[in-house]
């Protein structure tokens, strides 16, 4: 599992690489001396940090900065869809953005992110360990798709929903399911926006703009924290907050 997270020091941020077990793994390896669960790697220019693909996977490519040149990282997100992984390097450059700049990437320009974005050079024989020329063409045109995503709209904001709606179309996606809001301390409420990605017209929509969006401390266990969404007091959406979200309170 791969996340972004903050350092102590501010407009500072990690690229931090964890292992997720799969069943009856973790007690086998609690017998062992040493594990190496978790890398970690400071997010600069340095890292040279770009999205690839290796067999129709989308990879995330990265310089070992320990090592020597050439020595490189390549993050295999099996499964992980295109809106999915333009989020994901995006958040990386945000976080590049602010170490770079020491300042908060709330307000950043469009065109000051894509400045920061590593371009692979000419595929070459050889240019990236582990990898075919077909895939170091890839890391070029999958860092394009994020340059693209950047001009359609600003990083630190969702997109204004457009001046007139869209033609309805048909959809494959099964009925939405009404979600269970969990009892708890609300910390905080505000009115707002809500806007889903639809993937049949890769782009977002506006389901209105009068929600009742919420953080709410869950009664049951420690420290279990939800944003839940409302739309005239019925749920809309309850997702508990954990580092799978890459999720940022911003105003």
């Amino acid at each position: 599992m791969a996340t972004v997270r903050r350092t102590s020091v501010e407009f500072n941020y990690q690229l931090v690489v964890t292992r997720v077990y799969e069943e009856g793994e973790e007690a086998l390896l609690e017998e062992e001396d040493e594990t190496d669960d978790e890398r970690v790697f400071l997010i600069s220019s340095e890292l040279q940090f770009h999205s690839s693909s290796f067999d129709g996977q989308p990879t995330f490519i990265w310089r070992d900065t320990e090592g020597d040149e050439d020595d490189h990282y390549e993050f295999v997100a099996t499964g992980c869809n295109e809106p999915t992984r333009v989020f994901f390097e995006s958040s990386v450059l945000q976080a590049l953005y602010e170490r770079t700049y020491q300042k908060s990437s709330d307000k950043a320009k469009t065109a000051d992110l894509k400045k920061l974005m590593y371009i692979p050079p000419a595929p070459t024989p050889g240019s990236r360990p582990g990898a075919s020329p077909t895939n170091t063409r890839s890391a070029a045109a999958t860092t394009q798709d994020v340059a693209d995503q950047l001009a359609r709209t600003s990083i630190s904001s969702p997109p204004p929903p457009s001046s007139s709606p869209p033609p309805a179309m048909p959809s494959s996606q099964p009925p939405r399911e009404t979600p269970t809001a969990p009892a708890g301390t609300r910390i905080i409420s505000l009115e707002a926006e809500l806007l889903e990605f639809d993937y049949e017209a890769d782009a977002f929509r506006s389901e209105g703009d009068q929600f009742d969006a919420q953080i709410v401390l869950a009664d049951h266990g420690n420290f279990n924290y939800f944003i839940v969404v409302l739309d005239e007091g019925s749920p809309w959406l309850a997702h508990e907050l954990t580092s799978q979200l890459n999720c940022k309170w911003s105003k």
